[in-house]
């Protein structure tokens, strides 16, 4: 009985663990258990809705200062920007492009990592990459960016613009 007592325990032991296990999901990147990372989409999705469109439902700096962590980074291949810089900027196209809307596409997700495709269009009243504008004349642009996060707030995005081709539909 000492054999298969033992072996008996060791399996229900195993069938314990088993289960156990079964009841968390797969590790994902970065030993996060993807439970722990399964709505960071919704963590992005404001610095869209609320932040880079304009509306008259929210405080930019104050959702900004929520959502980007105090060591953000704003990284294209001209330059980085961090959190104070950005919440700047924003709050500046929100004046000079008044209609400006950010409107998400798709968003994807892998471990802590979330990626935006949008599009962005508007009508800017100013100065605007050189142009004098009037508000008369809009662009339509795409723009992907990679977005990583950490403690539920988003610490760096690697974005893409095409603002060539604003500068060409703000011509015409």
């Amino acid at each position: 009985m000492g054999t298969h007592g033992t072996r008996r325990q060791f399996l229900t032991s195993v069938g314990a663990a088993a289960a156990v296990i079964q009841t968390f999901e797969p590790l994902a990147p970065y030993g996060v258990l993807a439970a722990d990372t399964e709505n960071l989409k919704e963590i992005v999705r404001p610095f869209y809705t609320d932040c880079l469109t304009v509306n008259t439902h929210a405080d930019v700096a104050t959702i900004m200062n929520r959502l980007l962590a105090d060591d953000f980074q704003s990284i294209n291949s001209a330059e980085t920007k961090g959190k104070a810089q950005l919440i700047g900027q924003v709050q500046f196209f929100w004046k000079l492009i008044p209609d400006l809307k950010w409107e998400i596409q798709e968003m994807l997700q892998d471990g802590n990592k979330v990626v935006v495709r949008s599009i962005a269009s508007g009508s800017p009243k100013g100065e605007f990459m050189g142009l004098n504008l009037d508000g008369s004349k809009a662009f339509k642009i795409m723009s992907i960016d990679i977005h990583t996060l950490e403690g539920h707030q988003i610490k760096q995005v690697y974005h893409l613009e095409e603002w060539t081709t604003a500068i060409k539909q703000l011509k015409a």
